[in-house]
């Protein structure tokens, strides 16, 4: 089964068909598993969840740590843009990053958009 079809509508139809599937987000990063679960908000994605062997790729590339004996009871991830901010995470800058007291290697609390 291949589809080109996004957002909830391609979430839903992944998880209804119980076979192993991949999504990529608009990050580039790649999430292989079987989908199990999809949390809305207004008609969007806003977390998504695997069960069983899950691997995370880049450019087809699986990402070292992520394979499948790294996820081997699933992946869940928030998506979508963080609450009260109208740009997203991986188009912030440096100091985008600073004006929202992110910073690296310090522990941050992130509320996204519908609750998560």
């Amino acid at each position: 089964m291949a589809l080109r079809v996004g957002g909830l509508e391609g979430l839903q139809k992944l998880i209804n068909s119980k076979n192993i599937g991949s999504i990529e987000l608009s990050t580039g990063l790649q999430v292989s598993g079987t989908f199990t679960r999809v949390i809305e908000h207004n008609g969007k994605p806003v977390y998504f969840q695997t069960t069983g062997k899950t691997a995370l790729a880049s450019r087809e590339k699986e990402l070292v740590g992520h394979g499948t004996q790294n996820h081997p009871d699933g992946f869940g991830s928030p998506v979508g843009r963080l609450k009260s901010i109208n740009l997203a995470i991986e188009d912030m800058g440096p100091r985008d990053l600073r004006a929202y007291d992110i910073y690296e290697g310090e522990q941050v609390n992130f509320e996204f958009e519908g609750g998560i």
